[in-house]
């Protein structure tokens, strides 16, 4: 039960500085999208946040998602070697030197150094072929150029080039300094995007748009070499301060070996039936890796595909008006929900995967699921029944009448809004999915992702081509997809707790019985919407005083919803009171 709540407590901790490190980043590019935004046209944004965008991410995903996925499944996390290595003397002959047990106790982690140069050799071809494919003169525009993709291109090889040591923060859950690199890294690309195009406003008047998507890309490649610069510093400090302890722990031993500790090395490990076998990659993780690779690239595609289908169906302002609208949409997506993700992942994989599972382990990450997914309910229905009416206002305050009165942006931001939900049970759903489903349950996510896929195209094609709904018919379709993948997520975690046969009621795992059950909350909600829905229009908000007195009005609605829902979800706030008590102590 302790090391659940060490494990627990490691994954709250990297949750908050994730939390904080995303909260930085998020409202520092915010802010100076926010002054950016008179400086550039919709197209503009169109071009960098969509397209450009696209290129860095299929780089980046594709060439190392699988791997990082297969590294959080393995067999053995840091506390298991640290244990392996203080029990060594009592399992191994005396006449064994302590120098071939550090480098036994070592092996799990130097498999994942060398793993974790797989990415960048896949990332070499792969960058290859996708600035090919993007630099032909069809697939471009006049505002683009070709030196605009090639910056973006060799961003995304540099910034690959860090994996190993991203790869080694996460297996000894060194959150801190992630989070202390990215965060400097995502600053220089803010303040550097800032800064160019100021100047160039101020040097020539008038920007054009190609100049604006060179100030991106120069950009990005400064976030990709101080990324690395910064990671490499700081396990320069860590390698520093490790000389002069006297006692050494596992990752300690590891990162003493100075540069040596970050190089692929071969492994020499003795079999079953006591022969030395030599090799650089582990066949298990390998072979985990392939699978999960194929899973990543299906997840490309879903992650991915508002912007390939954007960039297929609509032109380069459409698009712009979509990234201004996930500029504002994301927020809460990269602030809260990301981090908790990928907490939620390590966390679960080393409860259920990294060790041998135990019943507490599995009712532990039973109650965490359950109270996450009510969690995002309750998150939900406040975007849902508020934040879909003050939209337009939100628009108008932070970039002026042209977003919100002469574009679709209002609108579409609204029904954004109500897709989030959506996106926050699907992502803690399909997280336990991949970190505990096996091979064979990976295949089959994978097949059923790449159905969803296409049913998320045709849905697309269908709202935007024949129904005329543009970006909405986007955000539509991606609502269908998410409601398709969190029906396949739940059947898998229902098969998982009955087969470990220790939750008798199995309904209250589904999804919908983390609604609120008490009428009296629904009605609070529904009718908080419509008296804001009707508000709008009686009151307006062109006029900073009618904005005042329609947003107090909101606030009013929301709070005595916020009492009420207190009131009636109070055992379950109590609940949730004392697990953060838990996870804090």
């Amino acid at each position: 039960m302790a090391k659940i709540k060490s494990t627990l407590a490691s994954s709250f901790t990297g949750t908050i500085y994730l939390f904080l490190l995303q909260l930085f980043s998020r409202s520092i590019t915010f802010i100076l999208n926010q002054i950016l935004l008179r400086f550039t046209s919709a197209k503009v944004l169109g071009i960098v946040n969509i397209k450009l965008e696209l290129i860095l991410e299929t780089i980046l995903f594709i060439s190392r998602e699988g791997i990082r996925m297969a590294l959080l499944r393995s067999k053995s996390s840091s506390e298991e070697t640290d244990k392996k290595l203080r029990n060594e003397n009592e399992k191994e002959n005396e006449k064994e030197n302590n120098t071939s047990k550090v480098k036994k106790a070592l092996i799990p982690i130097q498999k994942a150094v060398n793993l974790s140069y797989i990415p960048i050799i896949i990332g070499c071809s792969l960058t290859l072929l996708v600035t090919f494919y993007f630099n032909r003169k069809q697939n471009l525009n006049p505002e683009e150029s070709h030196t605009s993709i090639i910056l973006y291109s060799i961003a995304a090889l540099l910034e690959l080039v860090s994996e190993p040591l991203y790869i080694l923060t996460q297996y000894y859950l060194m959150f801190n300094i992630r989070v202390k690199a990215e965060g400097f890294a995502v600053f220089i690309r803010s303040i550097s995007s800032f800064i160019f195009t100021i100047y160039l406003n101020y040097r020539y008047k008038v920007v054009t748009s190609e100049a604006a998507v060179l100030c991106f890309a120069w950009s990005q490649l400064l976030y990709s070499v101080f990324l690395y610069g910064t990671y490499s510093f700081l396990f320069w400090r860590k390698y520093l301060s490790i000389k002069k302890k006297e006692e050494l722990d596992t990752e300690s031993l590891h990162l003493s070996q100075g540069i040596k500790a970050f190089l692929p090395t071969p492994i020499n490990e003795k079999n079953e039936s006591g022969e030395t076998k030599k090799y650089y990659f582990d066949e298990h993780l390998l072979s985990l890796s392939v699978t999960l690779y194929i899973q990543s690239f299906v997840k490309y595609l879903l992650s991915q595909g508002d912007k390939i289908i954007l960039n297929i169906l609509c032109n380069s302002t459409t698009q712009g008006v979509y990234a201004f609208v996930m500029n504002y949409g994301s927020l809460i997506l990269r602030i809260v929900f990301q981090p908790l993700e990928e907490t939620c992942r390590i966390y679960f994989s080393k409860e259920l995967v990294s060790k041998v599972s135990t019943p507490s382990s599995r009712q532990q990450v039973y109650k965490v699921i359950m109270t996450i997914l009510k969690c995002h309910f309750i998150l939900g229905m406040y975007f849902v029944f508020f934040a879909t009416n003050y939209t337009g206002v939100l628009i108008d305050l932070l970039a002026g009448s042209n977003w919100s009165r002469n574009s679709m942006a209002p609108l579409a931001l609204a029904f954004y809004c109500i897709s989030i939900p959506f996106m926050g049970f699907n992502g803690i759903l399909e997280g336990f999915v991949q970190a505990v489903a096996p091979k064979k349950e990976l295949h089959y996510q994978s097949r059923m992702m790449t159905i969803f896929w296409i049913v998320f195209a045709g849905c697309c094609f269908l709202f935007v081509k024949v129904f005329h709904l543009g970006i909405i018919g986007i955000i539509l379709g991606n609502m269908v997809n998410m409601s398709l993948r969190i029906y396949t997520c739940y059947q898998y975690l229902i098969n998982y707790y009955k087969k470990s046969e220790e939750r008798k009621d199995l309904k209250e795992i589904h999804p919908i019985n983390t609604i609120s059950k008490e009428p009296l909350v629904w009605v609070c909600f529904i009718v908080s919407w419509i008296i804001g829905y009707y508000m709008n229009g009686i009151i307006g908000w062109e006029t900073l005083k009618q904005k005042a007195i329609y947003v107090f009005i909101g606030m009013i609605l929301a709070l005595i919803s916020t009492a009420i829902l207190c009131w009636k979800e109070k055992s379950f706030l109590r609940e949730f009171k004392e697990y953060y008590r838990i996870l804090r102590s």
